[in-house]
């Protein structure tokens, strides 16, 4: 199989790892679509102190206001693109400012 002047040959296995890389491409764009409109909350339901900063939203009637987000969509909690944002990996994690900010812990969430 010839390739042109400079250009490295494909093998069979690059194809799984472009479509998995345009797949993270496009994920993270959308993610960062979905901070700069709103406040982005990475939670689970099972999570306990997840559910007192969705209580408190909802009490206040900011339930709208705030996306929830499982930390799935960056990848899961051990994900270089989450451990950025808080590197223990612990949820939950509030990302707001256009992602400039992010609040980790529900102590935290709870006094911004």
């Amino acid at each position: 199989m010839a390739c042109a002047a400079g250009a490295a040959p494909r093998s069979a296995s690059a194809a799984p790892h472009a479509a998995a890389a345009r797949r993270r491409i496009r994920r993270r764009a959308a993610v960062a679509m979905a901070a700069a409109s709103k406040p982005t909350l990475y939670d689970l339901p099972v999570s306990n102190n997840g559910a007192r900063i969705r209580l408190l939203l909802y009490k206040a009637g900011l339930e709208g206001a705030v996306s929830i987000e499982s930390p799935q969509a960056l990848g899961g909690l051990r994900s270089g693109e989450y451990r950025a944002l808080h590197p223990q990996g612990k949820m939950p994690l509030l990302v707001a400012e256009g992602g400039s900010l992010a609040v980790p812990e529900s102590e935290g969430i709870v006094m911004y």
